[in-house]
């Protein structure tokens, strides 16, 4: 027959056991805690039971520890102190610390998350909460309290870890149908010179170069912009507004595409644009809030912007674009 195994000690006796110690009296531990003397003298029989030993030496002025009972006193008071403040941590942790997203981003490439990746990683959980960090390489240093830095064809900063995002980005030239009325109908981007051109500048001052690729062939355009603005949402909207041709990601423009407010002057011509990246301190763990963006960020751009699914074109860095030239 095999022996009865004893049963394991609770958290309450052990509880007990150090409430009385610590206030060296069954009953300033009773009106501590709350718990009759009784209730708690009763724990502890049972912890003695359990151990099978005696842990108090009693009598009617004190209570006083036996070697046993100091041995285990010694042992799990840290451990019990250990689990209260740990216990604290968790109930004084913000409900959505553990869902919230802080990111450091540009503007040209914040205005391509808000475009679906942010709607749609919010959607799918109501606690969830993200934070874009305005963030421009090279004009300050690189943020330190943000989850990842996220960029088009932005340079690693020093010891982060580089995730590529997969997004299939391309430049391309975008105008309005009532701008295109009376305009020449070639579909040749070397006409561009008989159109209003509307410029972006470069952080040195220069405009983006307008160049085109298509099965193959490659060409550069020399424009002379009668309008130029600081980033693309600024030439976005004056190509909506009618005022010429923009030279900008097509995916910033691709709502409006579909709803034919604007239209691609030179079907099939655009040329790829620096692959977006992230970076951050360590590969994002799975599943964390970063994992989950990054799956939605992935899922959005992993068809290229006329909807099909993306065939493999040069990127940037094989056709030699300096940061200045993106």
């Amino acid at each position: 027959m095999k022996a009865l195994m004893r049963p394991e000690p609770s958290l309450n006796e052990l509880a007990a056991l150090i409430t009385i110690i610590e206030h060296r009296s069954l009953r300033r531990a009773s009106e501590a805690t709350g718990i009759s003397r009784v209730a708690l003298n009763q724990l502890v029989l049972r912890l003695e039971d359990t151990l099978g030993a005696q842990l108090f030496k009693r009598s009617r002025q004190s209570i006083t520890l036996t070697e046993p009972g100091a041995r285990l006193v010694a042992n799990i008071q840290p451990l019990l102190q250990d689990f209260a403040a740990n216990l604290r941590g968790l109930l004084e942790t913000p409900v959505n610390a553990a869902t919230q997203l802080r990111i450091a981003t540009d503007k040209d490439t914040a205005s391509l998350l808000m475009r679906g990746v942010i709607q749609k990683y919010l959607a799918h959980d109501p606690d969830r909460r993200v934070q874009l960090i305005s963030y421009n390489e090279g004009s300050g240093p690189v943020p330190v309290d943000v989850d990842a830095i996220i960029g088009i064809g932005m340079r690693r900063p020093e010891g982060m870890t580089a995730v590529e995002l997969g997004a299939h980005l391309r430049y391309a030239a975008v105008a309005s149908p009532s701008y295109m009325v009376g305009q020449t109908t070639s579909t040749d981007p070397y006409s561009l010179n008989s159109h209003r051109c509307i410029g972006v500048l470069l952080p040195n001052g220069d405009s983006r170069p307008w160049r085109f690729n298509k099965l193959g062939k490659r060409i550069s355009v020399e424009i002379q912009p009668v309008l130029a603005l600081p980033d693309d949402d600024f030439a976005l909207q004056a190509a909506v507004d009618g005022l010429g041709v923009a030279y900008i990601l097509q995916a910033h423009a691709q709502n409006y595409l579909d709803e034919k407010r604007l239209i691609l002057p030179f079907p099939g011509w655009n040329f790829p644009a620096p692959n977006m990246m992230m970076f951050c301190n360590a590969e994002p763990a799975d599943p964390s809030p970063l994992s989950e963006f990054v799956k939605v960020l992935k899922k959005v751009t992993r068809k290229d912007v006329s909807g099909h699914r993306s065939s493999v074109q040069p990127t940037a860095d094989k056709l030699h674009l300096t940061p200045d030239e993106r």
